[in-house]
């Protein structure tokens, strides 16, 4: 949740629109067709993105992704031939609001929902949904851990994972050449999360020269800048939060010169100045995230069209995935029944003919042919219901302290 509010933070910093929002609630029907009264039920589609509070911005982008996904859908003739029926609810980010307002999409007979877009917000919802059949696709939520140890069948992501993102973080380390590297990971969850990621993403040609856990609650980190520079390493990886400013500090004064390698929760437009000092500047720090816009630029220019001026993608392709991703499952399974459906989701997005439209997928399953749905985000194929690929950037800091994005690149890279 950390590293989302930092980017709606810097997202907000760099607009200047008013602080209206949409209607709480929307019960929207697309206008150009009504329902078939023999045909199946429609699809009732829950919308649980942020209306207000700090992920306000975050939801307006990914409120356009909804929309235009169920623009797609409506031209293309709706699901099982009928329009897809949907309820907008504001998440907030509060946790007591999300879980109010998920209740409240319960208490409609919603089948899908797509949000929530926060880690707090996350929890809230599972803990309503206990266990209803409801699908549910979150397109922002990066935390490993969402639904704990038993997650729901009916859950699913299209946002890459911290693991997954940390594999990407330790790939680009080996592809920049570094032979010899450092891991310098906080000894908690995180740390036991990204850490095998990293190692993975490294692969079998670098030697890891240092990998010990320290403690995050340490206040000065002079004994790991002196073991790392004894290691030799040519890079270091660091799987820091807010202490990580003080370890790049206290590296780089003790003459710690090489490459160091960051996540998100550490990559403030400010990291520079946060860590200049008399004695210390920032050096050459590389972070790897994953890219919150779509790859597609047919989607891009179609979000430019649709969004007011000067938004941010912020996930929106992600959002516009989990809608088809839901729909499609639908339509494969042939009912809006989640406890039918569900189980589609993820066959939906893997092992079959690619498509990447409503139009061209849904008919393909009218072939009676398997799909392999690849997003606006990219493809989705999706195990465990999360994504085991996604695209990511690698961004750096300019010589004066400004963050740029370097590249962005695909991970793992698409066969052939």
């Amino acid at each position: 949740m950390a590293a989302l509010l930092t980017l709606v933070t810097m997202v907000a910093a760099c607009t200047n629109r008013g602080e209206d929002a949409p209607p709480d609630v929307v019960l929207r029907t697309p206008p150009t067709t009504t329902p078939d009264p023999d045909g199946p039920r429609p699809l009732r589609l829950g919308v649980l993105l942020p209306r207000s509070g700090v992920f306000a911005l975050l939801g307006e982008a990914t409120t356009v992704g909804v929309d235009l996904a169920l623009e797609e859908i409506e031209a293309g003739g709706g699901v099982l031939g009928q329009p897809v029926e949907v309820i907008r609810l504001d998440s907030g980010s509060d946790a007591n609001i999300a879980a109010s307002a998920v209740a409240e999409l319960i208490g409609d007979d919603v089948n899908g929902v797509v949000g929530p877009a926060s880690g707090v917000a996350g929890e809230a919802v599972l803990g309503v949904l206990g266990d209803t059949d409801v699908a549910i696709c979150s397109p922002s939520i990066a935390a490993v851990d969402l639904g704990g140890s038993d997650p729901p069948p009916g859950l699913i992501r299209t946002m890459p994972t911290d693991e997954l993102t940390a594999r990407a973080l330790g790939n680009r380390v080996a592809v920049a050449g570094h032979t010899k590297v450092a891991i310098l990971a906080p000894d908690d969850t995180r740390g036991e999360v990204l850490t095998p990621g990293v190692v993975a993403g490294l692969g079998t040609d670098v030697e890891i020269v240092h990998d010990q856990p320290y403690d995050p609650t340490d206040i000065g980190f002079d004994d790991e800048a002196g073991v790392l520079i004894a290691s030799e390493a040519e890079a270091l990886v660091l799987l820091a939060r807010d202490e990580g400013i003080d370890i790049i500090r206290t590296l780089r004064s003790a003459g710690f010169d090489q490459t160091i390698w960051i996540t998100d929760q550490l990559g403030s437009p400010d990291l520079a100045s946060q860590v200049d000092t008399d004695e210390a500047d920032l050096g050459d720090v590389r972070m790897v995230w994953a890219a919150t816009a779509s790859s597609d630029p047919d989607f891009s220019a179609r979000f430019a069209q649709a969004a007011p001026p000067d938004t941010l993608e912020l996930f929106a392709a992600h959002a516009h995935d989990c809608v088809l991703t839901i729909a499609l499952a639908a339509q494969q399974a042939g009912t809006t029944d989640p406890s039918e459906f569900a189980r589609f989701m993820a066959a939906v997005s893997r092992l079959g003919h690619p498509c990447s439209t409503w139009v061209d997928c849904r008919d393909l399953i009218a072939a009676n042919e398997d799909i392999d749905f690849d997003g606006a985000s990219g493809p989705l194929d999706l195990h465990d219901g999360v994504p085991t690929g996604g695209w990511f950037e690698t961004v750096g800091w300019t010589g004066t302290g400004t963050r740029q994005t370097l590249e962005t690149f695909a991970y793992p890279e698409p066969a052939g």
